[in-house]
């Protein structure tokens, strides 16, 4: 895309091209099209002859900066000059005629105090310069005798770096510190310094450079090191050719005092710096202000020059009494020039630079008597009279009030919003006040708007509840853990603050019928409420629901019981045994130490048992499979639509879900069905059936529902370990109606017997 062009350079020149640099502080400018050439040798300058080079200038470029760094001798004066407006112009130069002062460091006997310098001047008059200590606020002026004179600078931190200047021209610069001093002031000078190109030099599609040096001698020896380049544009397209923005397009890259400067978006507002501010084409104003709705900032840290007094504009602020806040807190060196309340204007000057928004100085704020903004929460309830309270006060905290402001109130408990309803102002309190009932309970909204002479509405919304005075308080069956076919009823306790209409129960069994169907019940001793009785006739899980009225309110609630259908018993095989003759003689004792390996048996208590006979439920005599002994044991038993029924609780899919082989009196029983007895896998619980009562009527060889042979549930003991239930040697779990499967007997009793090992 560039063009680089070299015209007249004498023979003498031995030329480098190489890589480009950036000397620009991409922090503070934006560094672009950088262009430099560098000649890595002598350029061995003739006195007047002279070096041309030319730059293609790209389309968005504002202003130029050169970068020269050469070494030159004290005695060799330059000049640097651009071609614009049909002349060359000056970019830099040295006085011709007068030769360079230089500069060395002196060993100083406390460094760290003051610094040495010796300055050296070869001219044959007395020279006046300034002198400047870089990166401090050091600085003076002084004469150079001819030949060498001295002087004294107040040491600082880090590397001392001194400059000379004779009529504003850069003679020399040298740096010493505080451990080494360097005597030798007649090394060549090194030039590194910053040139802003005319803006006339930037007309053309070329930027033209010409550099001559010139001095005593025949031959002028120059060191040119970096001779670099770079273009600037200024970024402001957030405000270009927008409301009153200043027009910024003839921008340079060197600094610049711009009087009156103005920054408009054209929508929001717009600064208008009250002095000149110090700026170049490398500004990013884009980056550097912000305006949006009720909100200025500029940020000063990165461009410090823009932290000046200002006039604020901002625009259509839907405000009635405007409060100016400087970084969240409330500006109080701001002032206010004018308002407009019907266009929203606000124009208001600044001291200096921040973040400045601009916020509702009138203060609005609602409460209620369920939601006190003092936190004294006060229940209400249906019909009851509520309290709504509004604080409209000004930036200084006064309450706004009189003729031509009122405030509104509106509330939606009925699913839409009221009719606005206006507000009581209390000479007392200075709130806004009004009292209203509901004869519904909920959570609802209300809103306040007031409304000044200004026609501004300051507006602000809250939530409220309204609590029902009808409430179940406790709820339970008696007996609270019922067991089959015991008396039962539920009781509810309900209160209300008006009168109740209606109190209802429902009962569902566990099998889903409904036992009681919304009876409505009557009111006992102290708001108790009491369904009628029933007789929980059923294991599982029972489920009542209750549901009150009082006329414009309804509570339900809902709670269970549940009747088990496996009881579990654990336990330890412990004792001794003493046999003995008619005479009371003992013949053997026998103490048992170890109970492991022994069996437990739970039949109910009206069967007689063949210890001989017993079998495998799910086997026949033949030892083959029967999967229908468990569908007949729950008809038995009655538990076939429990969700832990017999054989839900043993078989899956057709088939029992596991095995295990018992010793019964020295005969094994093989394929007995078993289960965990609980969740403990140590302990299990098998099912036998006793074959000696077969062929009562049934098929002969099998357990039937016919012949309804007696069954027994059977487990091992171990050596005793943790269980469910604590620290154990068996654990065995047996259906509840066990108790009732023999007719015509105890009907609430099982036995229990143990084969001790």
């Amino acid at each position: 895309m560039k063009r680089i062009a070299v015209f007249g350079v004498m023979a003498l020149f031995f030329i480098v091209f190489s890589s480009a640099y950036l000397f620009c502080d991409p922090e503070i400018e934006d560094c672009q099209n950088i262009i430099d050439r560098v000649w890595d040798n002598y350029a061995i300058f003739k006195k007047d002859k002279n070096i041309f080079v030319n730059f293609t200038i790209p389309d968005n470029a504002t202003g130029s900066d050169v970068q020269l760094k050469a070494f030159i001798p004290p005695w060799t004066s330059f000049n640097l000059s651009c071609y614009g407006g049909g002349t060359w112009q000056t970019v830099v130069s040295t006085e011709e005629g007068l030769e360079r002062l230089s500069l060395a460091p002196i060993c100083s006997p406390k460094p760290n105090i003051y610094r040495i310098w010796r300055i050296n001047n070869p001219n044959k008059i007395p020279v006046t310069y300034s002198w400047q200590l870089y990166g401090s606020s050091l600085n003076g002026s002084a004469v150079a005798y001819p030949g060498e004179s001295y002087i004294n600078t107040t040491a600082i931190s880090g590397l001392n770096t001194l400059r000379i200047f004779v009529r504003s021209k850069l003679h020399d610069m040298r740096s010493s510190d505080s451990s080494t001093c360097f005597q030798d002031y007649k090394s060549t000078f090194f030039l590194n310094e910053n040139y802003t190109v005319p803006a006339s030099c930037m007309a053309d599609e070329e930027l033209q450079l010409h550099f001559r040096a010139f001095g005593k001698g025949i031959f002028t020896p120059v060191w040119i090191y970096e001779l670099t380049v770079w273009w600037t544009s200024v970024s402001y397209s957030e405000f270009t050719g927008k409301g009153e923005t200043t027009d910024l397009s003839n921008l340079t890259s060197g600094d610049q005092e711009m009087p009156d400067l103005v920054l408009d978006d054209g929508i929001d507002g717009k600064i208008t710096f009250n002095i000149p501010v110090g700026i170049n084409a490398s500004i990013n104003f884009d980056e550097a202000v912000e305006i949006s709705y009720a909100s200025i900032s500029v940020d000063t840290e990165r461009y410090p020059s823009l932290n000046a007094p200002a006039n604020l504009t901002m625009e259509n602020l839907a405000m009635m009494s405007p409060l100016i806040l400087r970084d969240g807190v409330r500006c109080l060196t701001c002032q206010i020039l004018s308002w407009d309340t019907g266009t929203g204007r606000l124009h208001f000057s600044v001291p200096g630079f921040s973040t400045y928004t601009a916020v509702d100085g009138a203060q609005l704020e609602i409460w209620d008597d369920t939601n006190d903004v003092q936190g004294e929460n006060t229940d209400h309830y249906e019909f009851e009279l509520t309290g709504f309270y509004a604080n409209f006060s000004d930036t200084a905290g006064f309450s706004v009030n009189g003729t031509g402001i009122f405030c509104n109130y509106t509330q939606n408990s009925t699913g839409s919003w009221s009719f606005p309803l206006e507000m009581d102002f209390d000479n007392i309190s200075h709130l806004y006040e009004v009292n209203e009932t509901f004869p519904f309970p909920g959570e609802f909204f209300f809103n306040v708007s007031c409304i000044t002479n200004t026609l501004f509405n300051v507006s602000a919304t809250d939530n409220f509840a309204i609590t029902s005075s009808l409430t179940i308080n406790e709820h339970y069956s008696d007996p609270s853990q019922p067991i089959e076919e015991e008396i039962t009823h539920i009781l509810a306790n309900v209160t209300a603050n008006l009168p109740i209409r209606w109190v209802n129960f429902t009962l569902t069994a566990p099998n889903g019928t409904i036992i009681i169907d919304n009876e409505n019940a009557t009111s006992v001793l102290w708001d108790l409420y009491n369904s009628s009785d029933f007789s929980a006739a059923g294991s599982g899980r029972w489920v009542w629901n209750i549901s009150a009225y009082d006329n414009y309110s309804i509570a339900n609630t809902s709670g269970s019981f549940s009747i088990q259908a496996w009881h579990i018993i654990v336990g330890n095989l412990s004792g001794s045994l003493i046999l003995g003759n008619s005479l009371g003689k003992a013949i053997t004792e026998w103490t048992v130490s170890n109970s492991s390996g022994s069996n437990i048996y739970v039949a109910d208590s009206d069967s007689t048992l063949n210890f001989d006979s017993l079998i495998a439920l799910g086997r026949n005599l033949s030892n083959s499979s029967r999967f229908g002994d468990f569908v007949e044991l729950d008809d038995l038993m009655a538990t076939t639509n429990l969700t832990d029924s017999v054989n839900r609780t043993f078989t899956s899919g057709g088939s029992v879900k596991k095995e295990h082989n018992f010793t019964v009196f020295g005969s094994t029983i093989y394929y007995t069905p078993i289960v965990n007895s609980t969740n403990v896998t140590t302990f299990f619980t098998g099912i036998l059936w006793d074959s000696s009562d077969d062929d009562n009527g049934g098929t002969v060889g099998e357990y039937d529902s016919a012949d309804q042979e007696d069954v027994v549930f059977i487990t091992e003991a171990t050596e005793p370990s943790d269980g469910s239930y604590g620290y154990y040697a068996f654990e065995i779990s047996i259906p509840a109606r066990l108790r009732a499967y023999v007719s015509g007997g105890d009907p609430n009793s099982v036995s229990l017997y143990g084969e001790i090992r």
